[in-house]
């Protein structure tokens, strides 16, 4: 009976770290997440323009549930008159909070530069600007190294010489947990 005890005891613990142990300080995460919508612009255009959002990312847990690190953003964006591509480079941080076995909450932001090509009528532009998320999210775990997770924020962008560019929208990702 003793025998029993103690392994029931030791499973516990070590099942207790494999399930909450993705988020301990030392643990790196890689992955990205992606995002299809709209924009609008605060000068109120009616123009209809879709946006693809791809952002690969890379942070180190430096504390049990806070890590830093980077992400990279590709965004690609088409109206009737113009079409854009973007490419920025941004820190990020992340504070997941809870104790559930499957799911974590986390916040989430990052602040960086971007560079922009603009394509209208004939006519090219380059810019260079400010960029930043904000948002809070669900990670849900398949495993003890992979999780799906959506995100809810503000994204915004702003150019020296435009008005600033922000949406909200749902981003969905997959990110891995290594020790």
């Amino acid at each position: 009976m003793k025998s029993k005890y103690l392994f029931l005891v030791a499973w516990l613990f070590i099942m207790s770290h494999v399930a909450f142990g993705q988020t301990e300080k030392g643990h790196k995460l890689v992955g990205g997440s992606f995002n299809i919508g709209s924009l609008s612009t605060s000068s109120g255009s009616s123009d209809n323009i879709f946006f693809l959002s791809i952002a690969p990312n890379i942070a180190f847990f430096i504390a049990d549930n806070v890590a830093i690190g980077g992400a990279l953003g590709i965004d690609l964006s088409d109206s009737d008159n113009a079409s854009s591509t973007s490419i920025s480079i941004s820190p990020m941080g992340r504070y997941y909070f809870g104790d559930s076995e499957k799911t974590k909450w986390f916040g989430t932001g990052t602040l960086g530069f971007v560079s922009s090509k603009t394509e209208t009528l004939g006519f090219e532009v380059t810019r260079s600007g400010i960029t930043g998320h904000l948002g809070v999210g669900l990670a849900y775990f398949l495993n003890e190294f992979v999780s799906i997770e959506g995100v809810f924020g503000y994204r915004f962008t702003k150019f020296e010489d435009l008005d600033a560019v922000s949406r909200t929208g749902l981003d969905v990702g997959l990110q891995i947990y290594l020790p």
